[in-house]
């Protein structure tokens, strides 16, 4: 198991693997996403909040138990070793490592720890640009090379 396997879920990867995967529509001013779009969104989060949170108390690490077991196993592996300051220095370390910018860098290329930081690097700092970077197949491209590289 990968401390990122949260993402690479069926309904994930059956998703993106459709060309015809509909991110979100505009209505109006407003954006509104697809359900599966929003619980990768969710997926990303959980993975941040588990890699980055400082002050972690048991009842926030106790809702990965029921909402996602594989997270909760890898959350209560790390946090009662107490390694997430080493934790966030490699993805901090991972992420530099990355050639280019996520627009522009050589996926394929790219190891499969990379892409996840990747990842998480997009929704976590570019919400704005995570459309763009969908829209552009960007997102759907780094989903299904992460995917391919794991299995």
């Amino acid at each position: 198991m990968f401390w990122f396997s949260e993402l690479l879920n069926e309904e994930f990867i059956d998703y993106f693997k459709s060309e015809e995967s509909v991110y979100f529509t505009v209505t109006g001013n407003r954006r509104i996403y697809h359900k599966t779009f929003n619980k990768f969104s969710k997926a990303i989060d959980n993975l941040q909040l588990l890699l980055i949170a400082n002050d972690a108390d048991e009842e926030h690490y106790n809702k990965f138990k029921e909402n996602s077991p594989d997270l909760y196993e890898l959350s209560d592996g790390f946090f009662k070793k107490k390694t997430e300051i080493i934790i966030l220095t490699k993805i901090s370390e991972i992420y530099h490592s990355i050639e280019g910018n996520l627009f522009d860098c050589n996926v394929a290329s790219l190891s499969a720890e990379q892409i996840a930081v990747a990842l998480m690097y997009l929704f976590l700092r570019m919400s704005d640009d995570k459309d763009r970077f969908a829209e552009s197949g960007r997102l759907r491209e780094f989903v299904l090379t992460l995917y391919n590289k794991t299995t």
